[in-house]
């Protein structure tokens, strides 16, 4: 029988971080002020061999290649990794294997800049990139994230944002990034800033905010450890929402929703019908099954917890959603929910799932009444074109669930018992044309609303956008750090 890997946890809530092979040396922020043309920007002089030296540089209103840089006090050269393609060009270089004695980065720009040099001893001495996103997002938000990459192996993780608006935007580190560097401009009035995670193995996605929702953009580089490592069994998502955050009854909001999701690609949280009493955080989810181990952005979370989202169907159309940073071809989830405890209402209430982009498709899994049975329910897979087969389940009864949206072919559900085992047959239906998932989102989208205080829960969503692996294989072993899983317990 097909299993879906859940464990009961003996720790509650906790988090590991990533045992770091990888430590910084020195980060140090610099700019050129008001002067356009060649300036050095003057470092900690590295006194070992054998570092990884990394130059994110800034050059604002200038459109054509950048300027390379070129070292002081030593005769190491740059390799260029990463330039964007804007009036504010931006790019990122390297140096494998730096040399002591080095003083300083001279810049070799037409225009005015701001730069960050990072040093870092661990990383591979050799060839030691492992990918870099093709192109920075833009973001009109206050919270940020990059594009998602996954990594071959352990690796070094540092992200990078500019402003093109404002010196002084107030960028600060989210999640479990650290090492936030700033170097604004205030005589061109932009702003640059940089942060890390030393190891890490699976999927990344940099987050960070800022004070305004500037139009500002947002990069990603990995670089490889010198020791490979070993893969993390088996859970890569890309973001998790444990929701340990906040107290028993607080009204879920897009703020909450942000605090409690680990990872990233979402590139914003939206809502619909909250705040409400009706949608809120909740103790109530005593004898949930568990799922140990899961990693995000170089952190492993034991995903026990205390906490969870309720939602009372009385209300329609009240759920969170996270909107993706980018639409993508293919989504996978996995999580756990509880059904109502007694109801014969008829309603159908969806309970999470994704939405193709301009509303065109979308793959739910929704529970409702079936024969007027009080606590007897179906799951069901609804789609666009349709819904499908029905999974029979009891009520006030803990489930979990894989979903799998799937563009132009399948859409796919498969609902397991607390144990872990499949419960009922896979639901399928096929996807209506060729439309790319546009977000993910836990609660109730109908516009029927149901019966008050018949609770549902939902708790420990893990969605995939990247691989959109299905079902995704939950451990129940702690094993070494892994990527970017985003995990969540809030409602769309």
């Amino acid at each position: 029988m097909k299993k879906l890997l859940l464990g009961l946890l003996l720790v509650i809530g906790l988090s590991i971080p990533c045992q770091a092979a990888i430590t910084n040396i020195q980060r140090t922020a610099c700019n050129s002020g008001a002067t356009s043309g060649s300036t050095t920007c003057t470092i900690t002089t590295t006194t070992s061999g054998g570092h990884l030296g990394v130059f994110i540089m800034q050059e604002w209103f200038r459109s054509d290649g950048p300027g390379t840089p070129t070292m002081s006090g030593c005769s190491d050269t740059w390799t260029q990794a990463f330039t964007g393609n804007s009036s504010s060009r931006n790019s990122v270089w390297y140096i494998a294997n730096m040399s002591a004695g080095c003083t300083g980065v001279v810049t070799h720009s037409n225009t005015q800049t701001s730069e960050i040099f990072l040093e870092y001893a661990g990383p591979a001495t050799s060839s030691p990139l492992d990918t870099v996103v093709s192109a920075v997002v833009n973001l009109p938000t206050k919270t940020l994230a990059s594009n998602t990459l996954v990594s071959s192996q352990t690796d070094l993780a540092i992200a990078w944002a500019y402003n093109p608006t404002r010196s002084a935007a107030g960028f600060t580190a989210a999640d479990v990034w650290v090492g936030l560097t700033d170097s604004p401009n205030s005589s061109a009035a932009r702003d640059l800033v940089s942060e890390d995670i030393l190891d890490g193995w699976g999927q990344f996605t940099a987050n960070m905010t800022q004070t305004n929702s500037d139009s500002s953009r947002v990069g990603l580089i990995l670089f490889k450890d010198a020791t490979a490592g070993t893969a993390p069994s088996p859970v890569l998502p890309s973001f998790l929402s444990n929701i340990e955050t906040g107290n028993d009854g607080d009204q879920v909001t897009v703020a909450l929703m942000s605090t409690g999701t680990k990872g990233g690609n979402c590139g914003a949280w939206a809502q619909s019908g909250i705040p409400s009493s009706s949608f809120v955080i909740s103790t109530g989810v005593t004898g949930e099954p568990n799922i140990k181990s899961i990693t995000v952005n170089g952190t492993t979370y034991n995903t026990a917890g205390t906490r969870g989202l309720r939602y009372d169907p009385a209300g329609s159309q009240l759920y969170v959603q996270c909107q993706f940073a980018s639409t993508v071809a293919s989504a996978s989830s996995t999580g756990c929910f509880k059904t109502p405890a007694n109801t014969t209402d008829g309603v159908t209430y969806s309970l999470l799932g994704f939405d193709g982009q301009s509303a065109n498709d979308r793959a739910y899994l929704n529970i409702y009444n079936t024969g007027g049975v009080p606590g007897s329910f179906g799951a069901q897979l609804e789609t666009f074109g349709g819904g499908s087969a029905t999974t029979l389940l009891s009520g006030s009864t803990w489930y979990c669930y894989a979903l799998l949206y799937a563009s132009g072919a399948t859409h796919k559900l498969q609902i397991y018992d607390a144990n872990g085992a499949t419960f009922g047959s896979e639901l399928t239906h096929a996807a209506t044309g060729s439309n790319n998932a546009a977000d993910f989102f836990i609660g109730q989208a109908h516009l029927q609303t149901g019966t008050a205080l018949n609770y549902l829960y939902v708790d420990n969503a893990a969605v995939d956008v990247v691989n959109a692996t299905y079902p995704i294989a939950l451990s129940t072993a702690a094993g070494p750090p892994t990527g970017s899983l985003m995990m969540m317990g809030l409602g769309r």
